[in-house]
């Protein structure tokens, strides 16, 4: 099948571009059938854990109605009858700062290859942007396999602005080429301090800053009273209870 695009994105010279400075095709890490993907961080909350989104075969969706697509039996593999995409919003909280994505997938032909995209398109209407690009390759052919990539330039998710992608693609119709899944790998953020101080006694030059303000940003905090945050008293218990319970959003159930 001769294409002039990779995954209706982006042209294909400018997908080789992507591709060459990229890590992804040289770290490729073997997989067995079968074999269980690592679990996600437990701690999806905090600013440390690298956490994984994934988005499984059964969640791809052909673009229009003449796309016809079929699974290899037995499996989460799910590959194109016909030519077209598959593809799935990405729904991941604002702030959240994308680090890296991975197809798997399954490629036994000497000719086709699997191929997946992250992709953000602002709004209103405004042009697809590609944030990622992963090819299982021609000359690839071992079966199933990782192939993730490190992004160049991460992508700060910002909702308001647009609409988060992924796309799947393969480009023989006969089960050769199949994807299973692709994983999103995302950190939380603290946002980025403003320019003005909303705290008298906390000015921007104050080592938490930028985490104070981000507690009252979140309505956490509404400081001391008289303006003030007061950062060197301390803390009841229940101003603690109250943090938290603003923090997650705790309430009695109806």
């Amino acid at each position: 099948m001769k294409r002039d695009t990779l995954l209706g994105i982006v042209p294909r010279a400018a997908a080789m571009v992507l591709l060459a400075a990229s890590p992804a095709l040289g770290q490729l890490l073997p997989r067995l059938t079968g074999e269980p993907t690592p679990p996600a961080a437990t701690n999806a909350y905090g600013t440390t854990s690298q956490t994984i989104y994934t988005i499984g075969s059964f969640d791809l969706e052909p673009t229009d109605s003449g796309t016809t697509f079929t699974f290899v039996n037995m499996t989460m593999q799910r590959y194109l009858t016909n030519s077209g995409i598959l593809v799935s919003p990405l729904h991941l909280p604002s702030g959240a700062r994308v680090e890296k994505f991975e197809l798997e997938g399954c490629d036994t032909s000497s000719s086709g290859e699997s191929a997946a995209a992250l992709g953000f398109t602002p709004q209103p209407g405004g042009t697809v942007q590609t944030l990622g690009l992963i090819e299982t390759g021609t000359l690839f052919e071992g079966g199933c396999a990782l192939f993730p990539q490190t992004l160049a330039s991460p992508a700060t998710i910002d909702n308001k602005s647009g609409t988060y992608f992924v796309v799947a693609q393969n480009n023989t119709f006969d089960g050769t080429t199949s994807v299973a899944a692709i994983r999103v790998y995302y950190r939380l953020q603290v946002s980025p301090a403003p320019a003005t101080a909303t705290f008298g006694d906390v000015p921007s030059t104050n080592l938490y800053f930028r985490a104070i303000e981000a507690l009252a940003a979140s309505g956490i905090t509404t400081g001391c009273g008289g303006g003030n945050f007061c950062p060197g008293q301390y803390v009841t218990r229940g101003e603690l209870a109250k943090f938290l319970a603003n923090a997650l959003g705790l309430h009695w159930p109806n």
